[in-house]
C-alpha cells in the first residue's frame, strides 16, 4: 500500500467508510470493489477465492460442456456423499495463469472445484491442468477420518490417466499398507509398515506383490527414542543402504542433548564402513565435520554474533595429497544477506571446491527491494529478474545476452 499516511489516519479513513458491501455476484468476478484499500483498473488480481455455495459454477464452466465442473459421484466409492451444506467452506478457487515474461496479464484462469461430505471433509477436487485438460482427485474417507482410497484421474484430449491407491491402518490409527495402480493394471505394494509399541516405525517393505518385497528396512532406536540404526552396517548383503547413528558413544565427542556426534554407513556397492564425527558449539551450531578419524575430509565452520556462517574451510585428498580446498570468508549487510564470499585458498582448487571470481569485490551478491538476489558475481551471473510473485523468470549469465535462463 503506498499511501504514505500513517496508522491513525489510515485508521480514521476506515471507521469513516460509509459502505460496507464486499460482496455482489452482479459483477464479473463476484465481488465488489467496496473493501478498503480500494482496488484501482491497474491492479492485478492474481486469484479469487469463492465460500459458502457453488452458484457461480454456471458463469465460470465451459458452454460446450457444462457439467464438467460439477460432482463426480461414480468416481470412486465414497463412505459419505456430497453435502450441499458448505457454509464458511471454500467450494472455488479461480487463479489466474502468468505468461512467460512474468509481467504480462493473462486473461486465462484456473478453476479449483472442492466438494465436501456432511462432515465437512473435503471428498473431491475438479481442476484445470496448467499444461491442459483436467485434474479429478476423490478421496474415499470413512467415519474416523482415515483415507482409505484414493483416485486420481487426469483427462486431456478424450485421453485419461488413473491412479489408484488403497491405504490400511491398524487399531492405533497407524499407517500400515500402502497398494498403487494404473490405469486398471493389477495393484502394487508401495509399502507396508511395523511400529513399535510406542509406535515409531520398526520396519518398512518396499514394492511387494503378494510376499514379495523388493527391499526390506528395519529401523532401531534407544531408550529416548532416537534413532540408532537403519539396517545394519555390518550386513548389507541384503540392503542397499545402512546407517548407524552416534549420540553419547563412539563419536568424537559424547553428546546427551539429542545432536549426532557419529554417523557410519555403508552400501550393498560399497560395503567398507564410512563415518563422520561431529562436533557442536554450545549454541548446538556445527563446528566439524571430520571424516573417518582423518584429515583426508574435514570441514569447519565458524559462526559471527548473528549467527551467520563468518568463515568455512574445508580438506579433502586430492591428486596433490590433502589439501585445503577452501577457506571462505562471508561478509553480510545489514539485513544478514550474504553480499561477498571471498577464498582465502584462492583459485588454485576451484576443480574441488567453491568456485570464487578470483578478484575481491566489495559487492559480489546483490538483491532488490524485495529480498530477492539479483546478482552473484562469482557464479558469473549478472541478473535474475522476477515475476510479481516473487518467483525467477529469467536469469543472464555474464555480460553475453544469448546466455538467459527463462
Amino acid at each position: 500500500f503506498g499511501n504514505p499516511s500513517s496508522q491513525e489516519d489510515m485508521q480514521i479513513h476506515v471507521n469513516q467508510a460509509s459502505q460496507y458491501y464486499f460482496e455482489n455476484f452482479s459483477t464479473n468476478n463476484g465481488y465488489s470493489n467496496q473493501a478498503y484499500p480500494l482496488l484501482d483498473e491497474l491492479d492485478i488480481i492474481n486469484s479469487y477465492s469463492y465460500y459458502d455455495n457453488y452458484d457461480r459454477l454456471p458463469f465460470e464452466s465451459n458452454p460446450d460442456e457444462p457439467d464438467e465442473y460439477l460432482f463426480k459421484a461414480d468416481e470412486i466409492n465414497f463412505y459419505y456423499p456430497k453435502t450441499d451444506n458448505t457454509k464458511g467452506l471454500i467450494t472455488i478457487n479461480k487463479t489466474r495463469v502468468l505468461l512467460n515474461d512474468g509481467e504480462t496479464v493473462a486473461d486465462e484462469w484456473l478453476l479449483n472445484v472442492t466438494y465436501y461430505d456432511e462432515y465437512g471433509r473435503a471428498i473431491q477436487t475438479i481442476s484445470d491442468n496448467h499444461l491442459g485438460g483436467k485434474d479429478i482427485v476423490s478421496l474415499r474417507i470413512n467415519f474416523t477420518g482415515d483415507v482409505k482410497e484414493t483416485k486420481e484421474r487426469h483427462v486431456v484430449d478424450n485421453q485419461e490417466t488413473t491412479i489408484n491407491q488403497r491405504f490400511e491402518y491398524d487399531n492405533a490409527k497407524r499407517l500400515t499398507k500402502v497398494e498403487h495402480k494404473v490405469n486398471g493394471q493389477n495393484w502394487v505394494i508401495l509399502s507396508q509398515q511395523k511400529y513399535t509399541e510406542l509406535s515409531m516405525l520398526s520396519q518398512k517393505k518396499l514394492h511387494g506383490v503378494g510376499n514379495s518385497f523388493v527391499q526390506s528396512i528395519d529401523y532401531s532406536y534407544n531408550i529416548r527414542g532416537w534413532m540408532t540404526d537403519m539396517n545394519h552396517v555390518d550386513d548389507v548383503q541384503t540392503d542397499l543402504f545402512a546407517m548407524h547413528l552416534d549420540y553419547t558413544s563412539n563419536g568424537e565427542y559424547s553428546l546427551f542433548n539429542g545432536n549426532i556426534s557419529g554417523m557410519s554407513w555403508s552400501s550393498q556397492n560399497f560395503p567398507d564402513l564410512k563415518k563422520y564425527n561431529f562436533g557442536y558449539d554450545k549454541l548446538n551450531r556445527l563446528l566439524n565435520a571430520d571424516f573417518d578419524n582423518s584429515n583426508a575430509y574435514t570441514t569447519s565452520y565458524s559462526y559471527d554474533k548473528n549467527g551467520n556462517i563468518k568463515l568455512l574451510t574445508r580438506k579433502m585428498m586430492t591428486e596433490f595429497g590433502i589439501k585445503e580446498i577452501d577457506k571462505l570468508d562471508y561478509k553480510y549487510n545489514g539485513g544478514n544477506q550474504i553480499k561477498q564470499i571471498d577464498d582465502g585458498v584462492g583459485t588454485n582448487y576451484e576443480q574441488y571446491g567453491f568456485k570464487d571470481n578470483g578478484i575481491s569485490l566489495p559487492v559480489e551478491y546483490d538483491y532488490d527491494l524485495n529480498g530477492n538476489m539479483i546478482q552473484d558475481i562469482n557464479k558469473g551471473i549478472e541478473n535474475i529478474t522476477y515475476n510479481q510473485l516473487n518467483l525467477p523468470n529469467e536469469i543472464t549469465i555474464g555480460l553475453n545476452e544469448s546466455k538467459k535462463i527463462n
